[in-house]
């Protein structure tokens, strides 16, 4: 399974991403910014992408996932980061675009259960 962390700040995004490598996940791609994660969702077509919503650069992660959402295959897991109240976005939009959210900052165990579930979707998907 392939993931793609977007994430500007370096020290979360290594975070995720030795948490996620002792879950076993081993196709991790990284980006710190929206365009730079945009090329990469092409290269590299993700099953999942964790995004902080704002990330920094000129495509933020609502402008990334309308993007990912309109041009790629919609079977791809958008999960949204934040430490935001989720209260200060657009409810709508934000549940159109995203199959779920993970606070920041980022608990283990709830990164853990999250990654279950969204593989068990994935696979689901494969089957």
């Amino acid at each position: 399974m392939k993931v793609l962390l977007v994430e500007d700040d370096i020290l979360i995004r290594m975070f995720i991403k030795r948490n996620m490598m002792k879950m076993g996940y081993e196709n991790l791609f990284e980006a710190s910014e929206g365009a730079e994660a945009l090329e990469m969702v092409d290269e590299n077509s993700p099953d999942i992408v964790f995004l902080d919503i704002k990330v920094k650069g000129e495509i933020d992660g609502v402008e990334l996932a309308r993007n990912i959402r309109k041009n790629t295959t919609p079977h791809i897991v958008l999960v949204y980061m934040s430490a935001y109240d989720q209260s200060v976005f657009d409810e709508e939009e934000i549940n159109s675009l995203f199959d779920y959210y993970l606070a920041k900052p980022v608990n283990p165990d709830e990164l853990r259960a999250l990654c279950e579930k969204i593989t068990a979707r994935v696979r689901g998907y494969d089957e």
